[in-house]
């Protein structure tokens, strides 16, 4: 077991244990009410002692208002508990995936990786919260019941030993088959819902295309596919059913002949018989329980699996030095092994080595074709990527695989992307948890981003309660450009498009903020405008 979900659950240990606990003593309760109630008819009928009907009548409600007690703590553990359990967990993988190769990450769908960790982390949790509970209470059931029916009628104790193994077989027939269909719909359900939350996200490229019927066909195939597995579900189960119903028929048929006679002779007490009556019931209860329990367990080791999949992805390589500040940085015959799934290809990323250097303080603008790969360069350049590489990249002087790129980025870059998705909160909370300082109180003390943020063309106020996802294109890169610049005393700035969509009102302004930052730090921007390239040290990529 991973050493994250091993921790989580350790920590939860105690209330896991008290579970267990209660619930066994809940379980002998329930066991010892169905022994009161048939002894509580045997003094009815036989004894008619009204001290005796008194007394076993006391000792079911002294029983039932003990459980009543107890189900407080179980249902507090059961479901708070593992709330919280579950809750932290996910907390703890979603962390656990930031110290992960970010293209490792990128491999997955956003959408069926948060679905996946969700499930499994359910899962596991569930496993200790609900099905080894489930088996200590099957297994007190179990030998209390069996006790009992074999000191009080060997025959019918030998009827049970016999057609419970029998009983039994049925899980062993159809468990299998359970399994692979349970395992076969989350893979279908994650398929399902990636799909339904991409058809939701593509709301406004559907409905610009009215090509509704063809989207929704497409996700209607995924739909039926995921049904399909349902109805193989179904049928599994339904003729599991079927069978334990029969089985249960048949040994409910001999056993009313045998007992109803048993009692005619005299040679058993209606009490006893409703008491071996209703301890058959939670015999196959248990059975059925544990079948469940099985088929819990194997989910539990498969999810289990699929977490260690996830969490046995490489971790990031970073080196132990510290960079106080980015004066400089170097880049020598540098280029990138291509890190696409392809068969036994080498083939390198850029048709040329690159070989630059950036000086703080100043501005430079890479351009190239779309596609050429300047994003992965900026990305690689400060250990945001890291794939298999071709010469050095240096940081005052030191090489970047010694340095701790987490610490330099997290101090002393700030970064404005450009394909990244738009989260949904308010501009307020998205660029207080991007920001060192307030920004409206930064946007009034500088003048120079006054000019943008507080200008007839835009003002940051105005949207600052709006949601990020809903902005204007021109108002969503602003924003984003903000949130880079808010990292005050970052000494770099690594800036995807920065004039892309602006207000043409106040495309020089931006420029000139950049101009201005560039005199006191290092500032890199990836761009095809025309205007800014001829502004900035030119890096051009092929």
């Amino acid at each position: 077991m991973n050493a994250v979900v091993w921790q989580t659950l350790k920590k939860h240990r105690a209330a896991f244990i008290i579970l267990v606990i209660f619930t066994m003593i809940s379980t002998s309760l329930i066991t010892g009410n169905t022994y009161l109630e048939g002894k509580l008819l045997d003094s009815l009928v036989y004894s008619r002692d009204p001290r005796l009907f008194a007394l076993f009548f006391g000792l079911m409600l002294g029983f039932s208002i003990l459980r009543l007690v107890i189900s407080f703590f179980t249902s507090h553990i059961q479901i708070l508990t593992k709330q919280k359990t579950v809750l932290e967990l996910n907390r703890k993988i979603i962390f656990r995936l930031f110290t992960k190769k970010t293209l490792s990450i990128l491999k997955w769908s956003p959408t069926t990786l948060s679905a996946r960790i969700n499930d499994d982390v359910t899962e596991i949790v569930s496993f200790f919260s609900d099905t080894v509970v489930r088996l200590c209470s099957v297994i007190v059931s179990t030998l209390t019941i069996t006790a009992y029916v074999l000191r009080a009628n060997a025959e019918i104790f030998t009827i049970m030993v016999v057609f419970l193994p029998v009983y039994f077989l049925i899980y062993v027939v159809f468990h299998q088959k359970i399994y692979r269909v349970s395992l076969e719909i989350k893979g279908k359900q994650n398929d399902y819902y990636s799909a339904r939350n991409d058809f939701i996200g593509r709301y406004v490229e559907i409905k610009g295309a009215e090509n509704l019927p063809s989207e929704v066909a497409r996700l209607d195939q995924v739909g039926h596919s995921l049904f399909k597995t349902f109805t193989k579900s179904f049928w599994i189960h339904y003729w599991m059913s079927t069978w334990q119903i029969v089985m249960q028929l048949a040994f409910q048929t001999l056993f009313f002949v045998i007992g109803g006679l048993a009692v005619l002779r005299g040679s058993i007490t209606i009490g006893f018989f409703a008491i071996i009556l209703q301890y058959f019931g939670q015999l196959l209860n248990s059975v059925d329980q544990i079948f469940s329990i099985a088929i819990g367990a194997e989910a539990y080791r498969a999810s289990l699996a699929r977490m260690e999949q996830i969490l046995d992805m490489a971790d990031d390589q970073t080196g132990m030095q510290d960079v106080a500040r980015i004066h400089r940085i170097d880049v020598d015959a540098f280029n990138i092994k291509r890190f696409e799934e392809k068969s036994d290809v080498q083939e390198l990323f850029y048709s040329r080595d690159l070989s630059c250097s950036f000086k703080t303080p100043g501005l430079y603008v890479i351009s190239g074709d779309n596609g050429v790969g300047k994003s992965t360069f900026v990305r690689t350049m400060t250990g945001i990527y890291q794939p298999e590489l071709k010469g050095n990249i240096s940081i005052n002087g030191i090489k970047m695989k010694q340095i701790d790129m987490r610490t330099l980025r997290k101090k002393e870059i700030g970064f404005s992307f450009q394909d990244v998705p738009s989260p949904h909160m308010t501009v307020r909370e998205y660029l207080a948890g991007m920001t060192q300082n307030d920004p409206l109180s930064m946007v009034k003390r500088s003048p120079l981003f006054a000019k943008v943020y507080d200008s007839d063309v835009f003002k940051l106020r105005n949207i600052y309660d709006e949601k990020v996802d809903v902005l204007s294109s021109g108002e969503l890169q602003l924003v984003r450009l903000l949130a880079a610049f808010g990292k005050e005393n970052a000494s770099m700035y690594i800036l995807d498009e920065p004039t892309a969509n602006i207000y043409p009102e106040i495309r020089a302004t931006v420029i000139g903020l950049l101009k201005e930052l560039a005199k006191s730090k290092l500032v890199i921007a990836i761009t095809h405008d025309d205007h800014l390239l001829h502004v900035g040290t030119p890096i051009v990529m092929q």
